[in-house]
């Protein structure tokens, strides 16, 4: 989800932005940033969910008493939804994007 995310941004903008600026790094920076923003917003509720999935079975077998409370990732939206809001999907989300953003940028310029 998050490549194909990012990808298709990233080659779309770099369409859109390559007249103004040639294919350079400013191009590329932008592009990527472009993409890095669109996959964060798209796979951020996915991470959230699957961090919260993984934690629940990593409590159980650390011996710490706790009763399962996601049932599996439909289960998890749901309950994420209806106890938190929609919101909920995108917490950490500005800490990922400031990871992605730097990263892709990296990534295209260099290769």
């Amino acid at each position: 989800v998050l490549a194909s995310a990012e990808l298709s941004t990233y080659d779309n903008v770099k369409v859109y932005v390559r007249p103004y600026f040639g294919d350079s790094i400013q191009t590329h920076t932008i592009a990527a940033v472009c993409g890095a923003i669109v996959g964060t917003f798209i796979a951020n509720p996915l991470d959230v969910m699957k961090s919260r999935l993984m934690n629940q079975h990593n409590n159980i077998s650390q011996g710490v008493e706790q009763k399962v409370v996601y049932k599996g990732i439909i289960d998890c939206a749901v309950q994420m939804i209806k106890k938190e809001g929609i919101k909920s999907g995108w917490k950490g989300c500005i800490p990922a994007l400031l990871r992605m953003a730097p990263m892709d940028s990296l990534t295209w310029i260099v290769t």
